[in-house]
Order: structure tokens, then C-alpha cells, then sequence
């Protein structure tokens, strides 16, 4: 398995910038609306469940333009862009000793 810097620096240029993870965060909102329903971005953070992910929050507003439920959390992979479900993250990792499942600190060696 590769180490050091360099290969450190390889990985860090895979990962998608936040910029680039807002952009895909938006479209999820504009693809996820109804007539029904729409959805506001209010944040993006690195995941605060497993590294490489960040962690999108959207507000969930009706068609009057009440707040109806939220916050609706989703994660972005950092590297591939693909979105999951909070749970879909967690359970995919679950085996992951890294994962953050608890308000316990996240394991790092």
C-alpha cells in the first residue's frame, strides 16, 4: 500500500471540492421538488459521520411555504459525488470502526 506525502497529495486531488459538493447538493434540491414540496440548502459540512463524506441539510417547505419537517440530512461522497441517505451511509459502513453512530467521539488511530 502506497504512503507518505505524495501519495497523501494523490487522494486529497480526487476529492471534490466544496464548491463542487454544494453545486451537486443544489441539484438535489431542484430535482427533488414537487408541487408539493420543495427543499432549501441551508448547510454543507464535512460528514460528521465518516470521512471523505460531507453532510448536506436542506429545510422542507410546503406549497403555502410553511416549514413542514426537517431537517432532511443527506451525505455526499467526496470523491465520487454520489449521494446517499443518512442511513444508507451508516449502514453501508456499518462494519466501519470509523463510522460515527453515537454522540461518542469517532475512532481514529
Amino acid at each position: 500500500m502506497p504512503t507518505g506525502i505524495s501519495h497523501i497529495m494523490e487522494e486529497l486531488d480526487k476529492m471534490l471540492t466544496k464548491k463542487e459538493i454544494k453545486e451537486i447538493a443544489g441539484k438535489y434540491a431542484d430535482v427533488n421538488k414537487s408541487q408539493y414540496y420543495s427543499l432549501k440548502l441551508i448547510s454543507i459540512n464535512p460528514s460528521a459521520f465518516l470521512d471523505g463524506y460531507w453532510d448536506a441539510c436542506y429545510k422542507v417547505f410546503n406549497d403555502f411555504g410553511n416549514e413542514i419537517e426537517g431537517p432532511l440530512l443527506i451525505a455526499i461522497s467526496g470523491e465520487t459525488g454520489q449521494i446517499y441517505s443518512m442511513e444508507e451511509l451508516i449502514m453501508n459502513n456499518s462494519e466501519n470502526q470509523n463510522v460515527k453512530i453515537s454522540n461518542e467521539p469517532v475512532n481514529s488511530k
